[in-house]
């Protein structure tokens, strides 16, 4: 906590040197409102996502017109804020002006006047992104820092900010400390990859992950060694296939380091520290649930990033990151969803703590050199993306949906689509039995088809289980035709279903857990027997839906079969015959009538 109270002690003192001259520090700040006598107004600072700003209340006072200046606001009548209320204090409350003349020509009464304060390090308001960062609070000074380390003690002081409320204000705060970000691809277009913060892909589909490190270039020239590592944990859902590259973005003309010399580290990861604890041994894949990091141990060693300027000083490569110069390094692997991915069929809610039974989670952040003197390190804040596979799944029922129609002795095959969004009949999807489930075969995930043993073999073919259910499990992004290939003795078989799953989309409800949306839509095709013309209403599968399930109903009756085969041509050719054999008949028996 010295640390922290030394902070306090600077950054107050410093301040205040300025606070009969300026209204506020000079931060970016807007003033849109203006307070009377002990009104509040909104404190908002423009916080950057997954970060969290503490508020500490230095003082409160009364808003007046400054008399030798009328256009500017000032505060008078100066008391102590809340985060003094430790301090035996006068029975008015009021702040002593020797103790602002104090606090302006020696810092370390303010060090006292804060020391309490740092032990219990309890802040005034606590601003995030929940509540858009900002509150109400009462006119005054304030004490800004940005805690998403969450440790008091390592705080940066080149982030903090004391401004002075005389009005609604936004603050926009410094972003002198390095920040990362983790996407996953959506979609397999090698080409034209689209980043997200979620996907669909379905298992053994190979795609990939990239983990961004922000560098300010401020913070790098107040040192002359710097390390980063980036760090990465995978659910066991995922398999690790090995890193892609590293590059330093620089424009239209990116650096790529030779990724054999940062090989990835095994790592453990402590829930109790939120730490990253990277190992000398060299992770091999693939590997399931894998935890590592990849190290830089030292950005000025790299010749292409550390080049001579006019001055002497390293010529690092820009990326604008938020109005802020930063040096941006990338870094990009591949992996695929295994066996034991999670699958779903229909939204699913994350709960608030960000945890999902329903998806595959990957997160990572970046670990740092924070001290130039020490070493000392420091981390960012772990950014969380989800993988998700799907099911396609059914029930099925004789004549209606109802509780007492379930039947059983169907079976169902599911096809891919061909280039014209055609069944294509002569590759159906293959899957394979794991602990009761139905999984999509992939050779990157249970190897060579002649290497399955017996009890694991391919199927293609699922039939409906003794509760009149089926799934197929593993389902990535695309299009997909179900079809009824045996058919329960007695009934019709049914017309196909066109599935098409499109990307999910997660969005926070107002409860702030994450809701998981999956976009399906459903619609009837024709098949062998059901003709287009007999095809039955989408409605009855709820064709625009945010579930892939179907309740699939077989009928009994006469039904005439589609176009394509024999078709209705037979019966066109036996009535035909049966008519002109009619009139044969009736022509002889009248002759025969004519002669007797």
């Amino acid at each position: 906590m010295k640390s922290l109270k030394k902070f306090f002690a600077l950054a107050l003192a410093l301040a205040l040197c300025f606070v009969m001259a300026l209204p506020a520090m000079a931060t970016e700040t807007t003033d849109t409102g203006i307070l009377t006598g002990k009104d509040s107004g909104t404190l908002k600072v423009e916080g950057q996502t997954g970060h969290e700003y503490w508020v500490y209340q230095i003082y409160t006072g009364d808003v007046q017109k400054n008399p030798e200046n009328k256009e500017e606001l000032v505060l008078s009548d100066i008391k102590y804020g809340v985060n003094h209320d430790e301090y035996d204090v006068s029975a008015t409350n009021i702040v002593p002006n020797s103790e602002i003349e104090s606090l302006m020509k020696d810092a370390t009464f303010a060090d006292t006047l804060y020391s309490k304060l740092a032990d219990k390090a309890a802040p005034y308001k606590k601003l995030n992104e929940n509540e858009s960062w900002s509150a109400k609070v009462e006119a005054g000074y304030y004490l800004i820092v940005d805690m998403t380390s969450g440790d008091p003690a390592a705080i940066d002081p080149d982030s903090a900010l004391v401004v002075q409320l005389v009005g609604d204000l936004t603050v926009k705060p410094k972003t002198d400390t390095p920040s990362s970000d983790k996407k996953v691809q959506q979609g397999t277009d090698d080409e034209n990859i689209k980043w997200e913060d979620n996907a669909g892909h379905e298992i053994g589909e190979s795609f990939r992950f990239q983990l961004t490190a922000n560098i300010p270039v401020a913070q790098l020239r107040s040192f002359d060694k710097y390390m980063i590592r980036f760090n990465d944990r995978m659910s066991e859902g995922l398999t690790f296939d090995g890193l892609e590259s590293l590059v330093i973005k620089n424009g239209d003309s990116d650096i790529s380091l030779d990724i054999k010399d940062y090989p990835a580290m095994v790592a453990t990861y402590s829930e109790d520290t939120k730490k990253y604890d990277v190992t000398e041994e060299a992770l091999v894949a693939p590997k399931a649930g894998a935890v590592f990091g990849v190290t830089i141990r030292n950005l000025f060693d790299i010749e292409e990033i550390a080049k001579n300027g006019e001055d002497g000083m390293p010529e690092w490569p820009i990326t604008d990151v938020d109005g802020v110069e930063c040096v941006q390094i990338v870094l990009t692997y591949k992996a695929h969803l295994n066996e034991n991915a999670k699958s779903t069929s229909t939204g699913v809610i994350l709960n608030s703590d960000g945890s999902l039974n329903l998806a595959e989670s990957n997160k990572g952040n970046l670990t740092y050199t924070r001290d130039p003197d020490t070493d000392g390190e420091g981390d960012t804040p772990d950014k969380e993306v989800f993988v998700f596979t799907f099911d396609i799944d059914g029930t099925k029922f004789k004549d209606a949906v109802a509780d007492g129609n379930k039947i059983t002795g169907a079976g169902f095959t599911l096809y891919p689509v061909t280039v014209d969004g055609a069944k294509d009949e002569e590759h159906p999807l293959e899957f394979v039995l794991v602990d009761g489930r139905y999984v999509l075969y992939s050779e990157a995930v249970f190897g060579p088809r002649e290497d399955l043993e017996e009890e694991d073999k391919l199927v293609t073919e699922i039939m409906v289980d003794d509760k009149s259910n089926f799934k197929f499990t593993g389902l990535g992004v695309g299009t997909y035709i179900l079809s009824e290939t045996t058919v329960p003795d007695g009934y019709n078989k049914t017309a196909d279903i066109k599935f098409e799953i499109s990307e999910p989309t997660v969005v926070e409800n107002e409860n702030g857990e994450k809701v998981v949306t999956l976009h399906v839509e459903k619609t009837y095709v024709a098949n062998d027997a059901v003709s287009e013309d007999n095809l039955p209403e989408n409605t009855e599968i709820e064709s625009n839906s945010d579930s892939s399930h179907v309740d699939v109903i077989n009928k009994k009756g006469t039904l005439l079969p589609s176009t394509g085969g024999i078709g209705t041509t037979i019966f066109y050719a036996v009535g035909g015959v049966l008519v002109v054999g009619a009139g044969v008949l009736l022509i002889v028996k009248k002759r025969l009538g004519s002669k007797g």
